[in-house]
This record gives structure tokens, C-alpha cells and sequence, in this order.
């Protein structure tokens, strides 16, 4: 990935390859709002992503509970830390976290004590 990045900023080929899909009379990308495009290539890759993602979060969190799975929660950690979208599955998880099991009666109590 690293050298793909290089080769695009040190050559002429980003530019080449994008030329491929501009139109110089009307000066824009016509496919831009194309639907499949849109829909397909952007977020059904992405929802594809954070699913994949999530996957691998739930065999993680399975580890902790499969003796048989111990030995790849290292692995299965990576992988999440790899996908991007796995931070925001780990967000997901701590937000429904705390609003169904909620901060505690304590925690409640010393917030309203200090407003």
C-alpha cells in the first residue's frame, strides 16, 4: 500500500488514470453521482467493512469465552486495530454499554448532587 502511495505521488499515473474518467468539454467526472457507484462501490463497501469489522470484534470477545479460540485473540485483536471500522464498532460497543447497563446509582447521584 505504502508503494502504490509512492508510485501515485511521484508520477503522472494518478493523473492518468483519472483522466480515464474525465470529461475535459464539460469539465467535470460524469459518473460521479452515478448510482452504482455511489451506492454500490462507497457504501455498500463500507457497510461491508464495518461488518467484517464487527465479525472480528465478536470472535475476539469470544476468546474470552471459548477455550478454543484463546490462542488467535491476538490475532483477531490485530485485525480489528487493522480495520479502521473496528475503532468505531468498539465505540458502538461502549455506547450500548453504558445505556443498558447505565453509569450506576452512585455515579447518578454524585452527578446531581454537583448540578
Amino acid at each position: 500500500m505504502a508503494l502504490l502511495l509512492l508510485v501515485f505521488e511521484t508520477t503522472p499515473l494518478d493523473s492518468a488514470i483519472s483522466g480515464w474518467f474525465f470529461d475535459p468539454v464539460a469539465g467535470v467526472f460524469p459518473l460521479r453521482y452515478d448510482f452504482a457507484i455511489e451506492v454500490l462501490g462507497h457504501q455498500a463497501a463500507k457497510l461491508l467493512v464495518v461488518v467484517l469489522a464487527c465479525c472480528v470484534i465478536a470472535l475476539y470477545l469470544l476468546t474470552f469465552v471459548l477455550p478454543d479460540l484463546k490462542a488467535q485473540r491476538r490475532v483477531l485483536l490485530f485485525l480489528s486495530h487493522i480495520l479502521w471500522s473496528g475503532w468505531v464498532c468498539w465505540l458502538v460497543i461502549l455506547v450500548l454499554y453504558v445505556a443498558l447497563i447505565g453509569p450506576g446509582p452512585k455515579r447518578v447521584a454524585a452527578i446531581n448532587s454537583t448540578a
